[in-house]
């Protein structure tokens, strides 16, 4: 089986194995087993994000926290659906405030697409993949360090669509490698971290 990635552009074979690895040597427990799926970012989310390395300091948790009462009617109209199952007017629509909701992340100093990226997969773990440094320049050959400001939510949209076409182009792969990457457990804290080769 292979994974085809980046509207065609990349192509992983055995990404079974790859993943298999990656959870052998990641900590993600206290992150992907805290999926929240409600309409307010609370502080138990920012602490989960923290858990995958989303670095949020104090200053930034309490302006998400303030800025909770914004966001939060904004996140209502967002379906906790699956990426792919979504129609193209639903996605439309999901981009829409997708890209209002990161507007109001990104008045906040420091912080850029990763972010809120992880909360948002918290909050709809179907429908928004991990869209940080890594990934979005993996899926979009940008790197995000180099784009102003004012262009990131762009970016994370663009990525988004990318990510969408790539799981309905494969979905068949992604369906068995799901099913075959079901009994994986998550690797808890206690044991050492090393640097990931994925």
């Amino acid at each position: 089986m292979q994974i085809v990635l980046a509207n065609g552009l990349l192509r992983f074979p055995n990404p079974e194995a790859r993943i298999s690895e990656y959870c052998e040597i990641e900590v993600y427990e206290g992150y992907d087993d805290r999926h929240n799926p409600t309409d307010q970012i609370t502080k138990s989310d920012i602490e989960a994000a923290n858990n995958l390395y989303a670095f949020f300091n104090e200053s930034e948790a309490s302006a998400i926290l303030r800025l909770s009462g914004e966001l939060t009617p904004i996140l209502h109209k967002i379906p906790d659906a699956k990426l792919e199952k979504l129609t193209d007017a639903e996605f439309a629509e999901v981009k829409e405030y997708t890209g209002i909701l990161i507007g109001h992340f990104l008045k906040i100093g420091g912080i850029r697409l990763a972010k809120p990226f992880k909360i948002l997969h918290l909050k709809r773990p179907s429908l928004f993949p991990i869209l940080d440094t890594y990934v979005v320049e993996f899926l979009t050959f940008i790197n995000v360090q180099e784009i102003p400001r004012y262009d990131i939510i762009d970016l994370g949209l663009s990525a988004l669509s990318i990510a969408r076409n790539d799981i309905i182009m494969s979905q068949k792969e992604f369906q068995e490698l799901q099913e075959n990457l079901a009994n994986l457990p998550i690797p808890g804290h206690s044991r050492k971290l090393r640097k990931s080769t994925l």
